[in-house]
């Protein structure tokens, strides 16, 4: 459990004052022309941070003119487009003013309330991924004693977020659960989000989930159809093989960490009618063990023989060490079974012309034979050099069982 910090009182009064600005002036028979040219600059002022509308009444004509205020960019009048400055010129009831906007921290970005706040230091990393009501940060290492302060703002900026964390390590854990600690915000890492259709309940403190992932998971989801049997291997809390009961495809879903198995069940419970959880079969085990389960499970005595329905689909969403898995499948099918098709993950780390080569042959070492891929797909780059892969391959024939002698 993380260590809870007393946390940064944000000193609000520093981001009071006014900022400086160019107002024209205009009577409202001119107020259209005048909009019109600033506009077509881009010098209507306009900034997303400051609610302040461009056009303000009037203080010394109220009656009878319009205020239309300049971007900040302006600072003097010979500074306004020349078409704009023969108008004013030409008609003496148009006049530029000097005028000013009240500021307050509401006023600011994220990156100028830091910039405040920390005008040492430059470079300051402010993206985060948001899960549910976290934000969680993966700072660089000279942000790290700002990191009260980012948190911070970063609170105070989204209504929407009510925790900040910071990754202090590497992933180092097997269950690949994030070293982190709070920054900001209360203690609460019992999130609640929707993805693909289904709302996900779990410890972000204890289990693995990256949000940036949601597309990755709906490619491979949009890949399966009804009659499919799916094995995920490392189904953490179920962003597989949920959706994929709730699409009617039979998924046999596994993950070694009791509380992505806790996690996943809850899921598949709150997401799945009594119907649609006839194609949900969950497992807590060593993965390696795992699809000889599976396969038992879907083999029947008929008789003298034995009857399979077929694996179809094997998702080893395990980027780390996924290939390592591999060797389980070796000698593992029965002659005649349809060989499935992997969807395996891993990282390549290479020179960014070589990572494809690097991606299949960790599959290849360990299966011992070329594999031909149906999709050599990039996930995303998590460095300058490593990227994540989802190869996609049907089993070669190593992995049928040896004919008895």
């Amino acid at each position: 459990k993380m260590e809870i910090v007393e946390q940064y009182n944000i000193p609000y009064q520093l981001f009071d004052g006014e900022i400086p600005i160019l107002g024209v002036e205009v009577p409202f028979k001119s107020l259209n022309v005048v909009i019109q040219s600033l506009r077509s600059h881009g010098l209507l002022f306009n900034k997303s941070t400051i609610t302040t509308p461009s056009i303000r009444n009037s203080r010394n004509n109220p009656t009878t003119h319009r205020t239309v205020l300049v971007q900040d960019s302006v600072k003097i009048k010979e500074d306004l487009p020349q078409e704009l400055l023969h108008i004013i010129n030409d008609d003496a009831d148009i006049e530029v003013i000097e005028t000013t906007i009240p500021l307050s921290f509401e006023n600011y970005s994220v990156d100028e309330a830091i910039a405040k706040l920390v005008p040492e230091i430059s470079n300051i990393t402010t993206k985060y991924s948001k899960v549910g009501h976290i934000a969680h940060m993966n700072l660089r290492n000279h942000c790290w004693p700002y990191k009260y302060i980012i948190g911070a703002v970063i609170l105070e900026k989204n209504p929407v977020i009510r925790t900040v964390v910071n990754k202090v390590d590497k992933i180092t854990d097997q269950f690949r659960v994030l070293p982190m600690e709070l920054i900001a915000g209360e203690y609460d890492m019992t999130v609640q989000l929707n993805e693909s259709g289904c709302t996900f309940t779990f410890d972000f403190e204890k289990v693995f989930w990256n949000s940036r992932l949601e597309n990755e998971h709906m490619r491979l989801i949009s890949l399966c159809k009804p009659g499919d049997v799916v094995c995920d291997m490392f189904a953490g809390v179920g962003p597989f093989a949920v959706p994929l009961a709730r699409k009617g495809i039979t998924v046999f879903a596994n993950d070694l960490n009791k509380y992505c198995y806790e996690a996943m069940n809850t899921n598949a419970a709150n997401n799945l009618s009594a119907r649609k959880m006839n194609f949900f079969h969950s497992y807590n085990m060593d993965g390696r063990e795992f699809p000889s389960v599976v396969i038992n499970e879907l083999t029947k005595n008929v008789g003298e023989e034995q009857v399979y329905t077929p694996i179809t689909q094997i998702f080893m969403n395990l980027p780390k060490t996924a290939y390592e898995f591999l060797d389980c499948f070796i000698g593992l099918f029965p002659r005649g079974y349809p060989l499935p098709t992997v969807h395996c993950y891993c990282f390549a780390n290479a020179p960014d012309e070589d990572t494809d080569r690097v991606a299949l042959e960790q599959v290849e070492s360990i299966l011992g034979v070329k594999i031909e891929p149906e999709i050599l797909y990039k996930v995303r780059r998590t460095s300058a050099s490593t990227v994540e892969y989802c190869v996609s391959f049907v089993l070669p024939d190593v992995c049928y069982r040896s004919q008895p002698t």
